[in-house]
């Protein structure tokens, strides 16, 4: 029968049903989330009915192999996916997420832009390790002083797992046994790492989503032993290296790799250059680019006129204009750099077009 907006879930068991239940309300209630249509909704439940599942989380991982992808299509596999990864939640406790090798960042009140909850680190071979990193990346997260994004959390697993993988490979008993670990292993750690850097060879541990292993570089080695060193110092102050039995020399044998390249204070534009991205023509040419009037060009225009970051342009609030004394000013935040509702003066062209684009948004 033919029922608009209705998904008969009756013949699913109860859990089965309760999960996909809340599925449904946690993604609608998502600011920002995928496209669910009914119909993928409905394969899903028929799929599940017929492999006579009683958990979505069966399916995830190696469970989709009871399900093939002949039988089941891309949307499905969307909707479990982002269903299993909200359960994780519900179904792991803090401690149970230690023991099973991963952390939700949702256990910490923490979400970081464009990740998901779930971060993996069961690619590092040892237990103890993988336990100094989940401590430490719990720490990081229950701190006032938390990275914004996720870049650092991937520095320091990137870390481990080489790490690891290079005990798994040349130290006694794999490195599982953390007691018999000296200084001379992580010298040879430190003397591979720098050899695959000079030679351009791939990383023993990490592997892209092609399935291939990324080159080591300088650049590379350098976060590798700050992370390492990072990780394994904060054994020390912790207690962990002393409960553990790990040699002092062991823990503090990385060298800090180094502050970076850094780059060069760039040049203000040329005159020559400054015509070329301000000429009336090649403006018209971009609004006429602009088919539904989202306002290219008033962006192109601010970011040239401001030097402001584009992120920081897009996002301009509706009150981001004024005037003070009769200057014309543009109030906006730096994300970046952590200042808020920073503002400076702006010629009044530009002025008079985010007033222009202003009146638009609100009609």
């Amino acid at each position: 029968m033919s029922q608009p907006g209705l998904i008969n879930l009756h013949p699913l068991p109860p859990l089965l049903r309760a999960e996909i239940q809340w599925g449904l309300h946690t993604h609608a209630q998502a600011a920002q989330h995928s496209e669910w249509t009914t119909n993928g909704i409905r394969n899903l439940v028929r799929h599940c009915q017929r492999g006579g599942v009683t958990s979505l989380m069966d399916l995830h991982d190696e469970g989709y192999k009871d399900l093939t992808r002949k039988q089941m299509d891309s949307e499905v596999r969307k909707i479990i996916w982002e269903i299993v990864n909200g359960l994780r939640c519900v179904y792991y406790s803090p401690s149970d997420t230690k023991d099973a090798g991963f952390l939700e960042t949702d256990h910490f009140g923490r979400r970081f832009k464009n990740a998901q909850s779930h971060f993996d680190i069961t690619a590092v071979p040892q237990r103890w390790l993988r336990d100094l990193l989940w401590d430490h990346l719990a720490e990081w997260l229950r701190s006032p002083q938390c990275p914004r994004t996720r870049g650092p959390f991937d520095q320091m697993r990137r870390a481990a797992v080489e790490l690891g993988v290079f005990l798994q490979a040349d130290a006694p008993d794999a490195g599982h046994d953390p007691t018999v670990l000296r200084r001379e292993h992580a010298e040879r750690f430190v003397a591979d790492q720098r050899h695959r850097a000079r030679h351009n060879l791939p990383s023993l541990g990490m592997v892209l989503v092609d399935g291939r292993s990324p080159t080591v570089t300088d650049l590379s080695c350098q976060f590798v032993f700050n992370q390492a060193r990072k990780l394994l110092y904060s054994a020390i102050p912790a207690g962990h290296a002393e409960r553990l039995g790990i040699d002092t020399g062991f823990l503090t044998a990385i060298p800090f790799g180094g502050t970076g390249i850094k780059q060069r204070s760039r040049n203000p534009f040329s005159d020559d250059v400054a015509r070329a991205l301000t000429d009336e023509t090649n403006l018209r040419r971009l609004e006429e680019l602009d088919l539904n009037d989202r306002g290219l060009r008033d962006i192109w225009e601010t970011i040239v006129a401001t030097g402001r970051r584009c992120s920081e342009v897009v996002g301009l609030r509706l009150d981001c204009i004024g005037r003070y004394r009769g200057l014309a000013m543009l109030w906006h935040d730096q994300t970046k750099v952590g200042n808020y509702n920073e503002g400076i003066r702006i010629p009044e062209p530009i002025y008079q077009r985010l007033d222009a684009r202003r009146t638009k948004t609100l009609q």
